[in-house]
């Protein structure tokens, strides 16, 4: 389902869709917490995070920040034996190589309950990425990050041999260029 782009601020309307899915309590991983706002977020309203970086000095942040633990891992690299009411993955999966996105988020979905929610957003295909907070010159670290693109077809190519079922998705217009969000249920 494909929402038009959302006036409010997209990274809210991101976390209320989100919630909106979640229970009182859910046990919430963050694939890529960056500095920790959406984990200091999101323990705010009474969930349970578990959150990690692939960049020790981010988590350190995020730890520092949070007053808890941060790992430091890949996405690939995370194992856990109790399955996550749902995922936060805003900032990890752009930065992954479009030919490893598909095992990354298969490997996301094994990490989630049935049915549980895994929220993510890609630079747009259409759109370009505007360097924001850079020096002239110099490419900001976002801008440098985001190795993969998409837009809503190429989303439901790469999930359609997934154990994950598009829920919404939505575009949005921002500082740094136009956005793809998603919301996606495992199945």
């Amino acid at each position: 389902m494909f929402l038009a782009t959302p006036s409010a601020d997209p990274l809210s309307v991101a976390r209320q869709q989100f919630l909106a899915l979640l229970h009182c309590g859910a046990h919430l991983l963050e694939a890529g917490c960056g500095e920790g706002d959406d984990l200091c977020f999101f323990r705010q309203q009474g969930l349970v995070v578990t959150a990690f970086d692939a960049r020790l000095a981010q988590a350190r942040i995020a730890s520092r920040r949070s007053g808890q633990p941060v790992r430091v891992c890949r996405i690939g690299q995370l194992h856990s034996v109790v399955p996550y009411d749902g995922i936060w993955a805003r900032g990890a999966l752009p930065a992954i190589a479009p030919d490893e996105l598909s095992d990354a988020l298969t490997h996301l979905a094994g990490l989630l309950k049935p049915a549980g929610a895994l929220y993510c957003a890609f630079p747009h295909l259409s759109g370009q990425i505007v360097a924001t907070g850079s020096t002239s010159g110099a490419p900001s670290t976002q801008a440098h990050l985001s190795l993969t693109r998409l837009d809503e077809d190429g989303l439901r190519r790469l999930i359609a041999p997934l154990p994950l079922q598009l829920q919404q998705c939505w575009e949005s217009e921002q500082a740094d260029g136009r956005w793809l969000h998603a919301l996606l249920l495992r199945s």
